[in-house]
């Protein structure tokens, strides 16, 4: 079969449209040639139908070569991705390619990751560890307590710390009054190489042994191994003057009434050589090639060793060392 050119069956379809163009009884369109298809649809066709005709083939064929040249312009375009994809994926495969143990191909991210790891950890090093502060300061307090007898326990805080230098000489002292208490501040100082000072929290239990009195102690007398009993508990929640050894109690004097169960304190105590406020005492007057004897009041109690003020018999306030329970002497 003939095959018919595109501006002919453009025309043809046109005339079928309108209803122009009638094909004779027994024509077989195969046996028609195409230019007795283009005679009879010139003679059918009015000038207006051929003008549209020819401008729907004219139109037809400038958008199919509009067509062809947009598709030739991307072609370069589509070229140029696929080798710049294909570039890509060399170039991916190239550094997944890459021996990691030659440093000199390892990626730049890498390097800098561990260039900031080596700066911190230099950082850190020259930065003071909160844990040497808070194994010196248990230390501290641990030895400050050694003459207890009882177990310690001691919990420190964390210090807060900021840029502290590390530190090689480090003093530790207790804020206030010298005393260990259930809770209390630890002052720790650096001394080189940087002067800096941190405030460190710490509480502390000491378990031990105290005594109190097993039944009722009457004032003057002696007190003996009957009169105590032992008790357990927080040494540093107790008096600070309780007795804490039966030695420090048997065979003193009671210088006030201690009822039963009170924990006794030293200062309910006196030495059996010591004396006491109003008592009468006899003294003892030292000069340079002399000694005389008298007697006089004390006016205040005293221990063997302490010095107290004595009124003689004739008025005169002296002033002497307590000798025993019973003799006070006076240097001239």
């Amino acid at each position: 079969m003939q095959k018919l050119s595109a501006p002919l069956v453009f025309i043809t379809l046109a005339f079928i449209m309108h209803g122009s163009l009638v094909w004779p009884q027994g024509v077989v369109a195969s046996n028609v040639t195409e230019n007795a298809i283009t005679a009879r649809a010139t003679a059918a066709v009015m000038p207006q139908e051929a003008a549209q005709a020819t401008a729907i083939v004219m139109t037809q064929e400038s958008v199919q070569a509009a067509t062809e040249a947009v598709a030739a312009a991307q072609a370069p375009l589509q070229a140029a991705s696929a080798v710049m994809a294909i570039s890509s994926a060399q170039a991916s495969a190239a550094v997944m390619a890459t021996d990691p143990a030659d440093p000199t191909m390892l990626p730049l991210p890498s390097d800098s990751g561990q260039s900031k790891a080596a700066v911190a950890s230099t950082s850190a090093k020259q930065r003071q560890d909160s844990v040497d502060i808070e194994n010196i300061v248990r230390e501290f307090l641990l030895d400050f307590a050694s003459h207890y007898k009882g177990q310690a326990r001691i919990t420190i805080e964390t210090p807060r710390l900021g840029n502290h230098a590390s530190c090689d000489d480090m003093q530790p002292q207790l804020s206030g009054k010298q005393a260990l208490r259930a809770r209390m501040t630890v002052t720790v100082r650096c001394v080189a190489p940087a002067p800096w000072v941190v405030h460190v929290q710490a509480s502390m239990s000491i378990e031990g042994g105290f005594y109190a009195a097993s039944r009722t102690i009457q004032a003057g007398s002696t007190v003996n191994q009957n009169d105590l009993v032992m008790r357990v508990g927080d040494l540093l929640r107790v008096p600070g003057d309780a007795v804490l050894s039966p030695e420090s109690a048997i065979g003193f004097i009671a210088s006030q009434r201690i009822p039963a169960g009170t924990t006794i304190k030293s200062r309910m105590l006196r030495s059996p050589g010591s004396v006491e406020r109003g008592q009468m005492v006899r003294t003892e007057v030292r000069g340079p090639g002399f000694v005389a004897y008298g007697e006089g009041k004390a006016l205040e109690s005293g221990a063997p060793g302490t010095r107290i003020q004595i009124k003689t018999d004739s008025g005169q306030i002296i002033t002497g060392i307590v000798l025993d329970a019973h003799t006070v002497r006076v240097l001239m």
